[in-house]
């Protein structure tokens, strides 16, 4: 087994106990997650700019859950809106109802009906 250097670190305990639950739910430790922090650094290339990247980009958070959703509703909107569909419409007719239009229009296409 080659040599190893122990690293310690002060710490603040909450964040240490959020960030050690987030690590475990992607399935590392956090001696596992500092071992492939250090592997890429060493890596240098591109995957030392994505670490910098990663490290250095204070302010800058991902949008919370909430704002992704509601995102999404705005592009589901904007895409409905750009079909000349109404997004507040509710459809007229049921599940059943569309497949049997579908299939009778099918059948008029080829003569069959």
């Amino acid at each position: 087994m080659p040599a190893t250097t122990q690293m310690n670190t002060r710490i603040n305990p909450v964040l240490k106990a959020q960030g050690d639950s987030a690590l475990a739910e992607i399935g590392l430790s956090p001696s596992q997650a500092i071992r492939a922090l250090w592997e890429k650094a060493a890596k240098r290339g591109q995957d030392l700019e994505e670490v910098a990247q990663l490290l250095l980009s204070k302010g800058k958070t991902q949008p919370a859950h909430g704002d992704l959703v509601e995102e999404g509703w705005h592009t589901m909107d904007a895409a409905m809106a750009s079909l000349g569909l109404d997004p507040a419409a509710s459809p007229t007719a049921s599940d059943d109802e569309l497949l049997e239009e579908y299939w009778s229009e099918r059948m008029a296409e080829r003569s069959l009906a």
